[in-house]
């Protein structure tokens, strides 16, 4: 068994969903939080490290963690 952090995965967007998180992260209609997990998954696709993000999105960097998963694991569906 592994010991210590996980290393961080790298975040691929396909052309579509690179569209999409676009929208989301532009849009004045969504929920905010929906806006906020967007740009970080923008952000992260970008190479940006958990911290960068946290500081540029205004979220902590556990939940930059968490929505990179969740993203990872269920693609937009996950948002």
């Amino acid at each position: 068994m592994p010991l210590g952090r996980p290393r961080r995965f790298e975040l691929t967007l396909s052309s579509a969903e690179r569209t999409e998180l676009t929208a989301w992260a532009q849009s004045r209609a969504l929920p905010h939080g929906l806006v906020e997990r967007a740009h970080a998954i923008l952000l992260s696709a970008d190479e940006l490290a958990n911290t960068e993000v946290a500081v540029r999105v205004g979220l902590s960097h556990p939940m930059v963690g968490h929505w990179r998963r969740r993203f990872h694991a269920d693609r937009l569906a996950g948002l």
